[in-house]
């Protein structure tokens, strides 16, 4: 959680620059390509996060490597962490700085896991509640699995609402186990 909370003061401090630079949507290319070359390239990703590397050495793979592909906002986020051994949470930033973008452009992320694909009229409709409900556009995610065999459960921010038939069979079923029946009681085989 520590890790989560420190990409996020990073995220959002790019967030906020590049914001007032008018250079948001370039930014965020930037992060998505650090993040997809540090992804892909486990022994790059290694000698950036690499203890026994000195911070120098580093500051010139970041000046060689990304020097003429990233800004200047995004080469010194990346000293900036460099400087204070943060090298480690870079994986993380990206997802933290799409959040703080949707954050600024009054998005609420929805997830929506269901047994089989929705319709676009059921999740037209999820959007609209949800959206009129939170006063923030929607972006809904749409997840399958038929573990929860049928029903929905909807994820936002911290909470989960889950209408899924799985759930109720699990509540019926420990109802079931707890309950008396004569003087005896309910013993799952």
């Amino acid at each position: 959680m520590a890790g989560k909370n420190i990409a996020k003061l990073y995220a959002s401090s790019l967030v906020e620059i590049s914001h007032k630079g008018n250079i948001l949507a370039q930014v965020e290319e930037e992060i998505q390509y650090i993040h997809e070359l540090f992804s892909e390239n486990a022994e790059l990703f290694g000698f950036f996060t690499a203890r026994g590397i000195s911070k120098v050495r580093k500051r010139n793979i970041v000046k060689n490597v990304f020097g003429d592909n990233l800004g200047k906002f995004t080469v010194n986020l990346l000293n900036i962490m460099i400087d204070n051994d943060r090298e480690s949470e870079i994986l993380k930033l990206r997802d933290e700085f799409k959040e703080e973008i949707d954050r600024i452009k009054n998005i609420q992320k929805v997830t929506i896991v269901s047994s089989t694909e929705l319709s676009s009229q059921i999740k037209d409709k999820v959007i609209n509640i949800f959206k009129e409900k939170l006063k923030k556009d929607i972006s809904l995610q749409e997840n399958t699995d038929s573990a929860i065999l049928g029903g929905i459960i909807i994820k936002y921010d911290d909470l989960v609402i889950d209408g899924s038939l799985a759930k109720d069979l699990k509540k019926l079923k420990n109802n079931l186990l707890n309950s008396k029946i004569g003087s005896e009681v309910a013993y799952e085989d």
